[in-house]
């Protein structure tokens, strides 16, 4: 996605020129020069005379006859500029640079216009919500003004809404400096901020509109520029947040992340041993990647990717002799023939070795059932077998057992009820 604006550009105030006498392509000027690239100011005692200090630079009152060059003539529209209901000339750019070279670093390019950067106080120098300094709010205040309080509030519903009719007037069908030859969205900032709040498609100006996402690297809140990032609250620091979609400036608050909108939230936002993609302890009793059950993702079972640790009990009911467990069973796909499976391992928690060879059972109410050797050889203390899949059918009740003889046999035993496990094929 390109962004008219870097995200280091903070503007506030609008940035009007000079009656257009003369105008010429290229920004230059200075005060009392024959262009309408005129210095910035501070009051009207600083600008040539004939001209006033509008909005942080020198400047007269125009027509759209007198605007030349790369110039055009409308009326102010930022808050800060209100005092003027007179068109006056704006200065049209691609780059931060053609401003700055015009009229010093005081200046950037916003929305396609040269503007001024704030006064003391106002809204300066946002943060890339991927610096590690945003989200602490401290970072270098060298050529920075001090940041508004941290706000964190909720947004209620969004639509596809257009941006206001003054932030895209004057600008031309396709947007300056984007390239419409890639196929992708790019953006505008209507109330520069540094954060874009309002997508278009392939440059057009026409296509402007506030995308309806929570999350996402648009503003969360176009009308304020205090208010910049989406955020979800990150309590536990793991990285993954809890998911519930907020608005936060100016900067990312402490205990906070950026939320993008695709990520997938953390089931337990208390443990940051618990986030999803951790590396999941199958059979410890704890959701360790959020997959929704006490066992690996499906994707891995599926591959038979053995990024997952399998556990085995610290206690059991045998004083002497093997104890033969069945893991926590994990169901995958569909509850369809050839379409899903359910996939386990066998361990022994006991204090003497198991001989093999050791298979397991099972058996639904369709009639199909069948057994399998989960370990050809002895399966010692504390030992397990690899992880191994078991067919699913159009069932609702399913018996898995491990085909083996000790004290404790309950744990070898798993029953799967799906009332409707035979609606899911239809």
């Amino acid at each position: 996605m390109s962004i008219m604006t870097p995200m280091k550009v903070a503007a506030v105030l609008a940035f009007l020129l000079s009656s257009c006498g003369g105008a010429t392509d290229e920004l230059a000027g200075g005060v009392g020069s024959n262009t309408n690239w005129l210095s910035p100011c501070a009051d009207g005692d600083s600008c040539a005379e004939g001209l006033t200090c509008l909005c942080g630079v020198c400047t007269t009152a125009c027509s759209n006859a007198e605007c030349a060059g790369n110039t055009e003539c409308v009326v102010p529209s930022h808050d800060a500029c209100a005092a003027t209901a007179e068109p006056v000339c704006v200065a049209l750019c691609a780059s931060d640079a053609s401003c700055v070279a015009a009229l010093g670093a005081g200046f950037a390019c916003v929305v396609g216009r040269c503007e001024a950067r704030p006064a003391s106080g106002a809204v300066s120098d946002v943060m890339d919500p991927s610096d590690p300094a945003a989200a602490s709010g401290s970072a270098d205040t060298e050529n920075r003004t001090q940041l508004p309080a941290e706000r964190i509030v909720e947004i209620g519903s969004l639509t596809n809404s257009p941006p206001p009719a003054e932030c895209v007037r004057g600008l031309p069908p396709l947007l300056p400096g984007c390239d419409p030859n890639v196929i992708a969205y790019s953006g505008i900032d209507c109330d520069a901020d540094g954060v874009p709040d309002h997508r278009l498609w392939r440059c057009e100006v026409a296509s402007a509109e506030r995308p309806p996402e929570f999350g996402g690297g648009y503003d969360c809140e176009p009308g304020d520029p205090g208010l910049r990032y989406w955020v979800t609250a990150d309590a536990d620091g793991d990285g993954f947040g809890d998911g519930q979609p907020l608005c936060a400036g100016p900067s990312i608050p402490q205990g906070y992340i950026a939320l993008d909108g695709s990520s997938p939230s953390d089931c337990n936002d208390h443990d940051s041993a618990v986030y999803p993609e951790a590396l999941e302890t199958w059979g410890d009793g704890v959701d360790s990647d959020c997959s929704s059950d006490d066992g690996p993702r499906c994707d891995l079972l599926q591959m038979g990717a053995e990024q997952y640790v399998r556990a085995v009990p610290t206690s059991t009911r045998c004083d002497s002799g093997p104890d033969l467990f069945l893991s926590p069973v994990v169901h995958c796909g569909r509850r369809c023939p050839s379409s899903g499976a359910f996939f386990a391992f066998v361990g022994n928690a006991g204090t003497i070795a198991a001989p093999g060879p050791i298979g397991v059972l099972w058996s639904d109410d369709t009639g199909a059932g069948g057994s399998i050797e989960v370990s050809p050889g002895a399966l010692a203390p504390g030992e397990t077998t690899a992880a191994f899949a078991l067919p699913t059918n159009r069932s609702t009740h399913t018996e898995i057992s491990i085909d083996f003889q000790d004290c404790d046999a309950e744990n070898g035993r798993f029953v799967d009820d799906n009332p409707s496990g035979n609606l899911n094929c239809l």
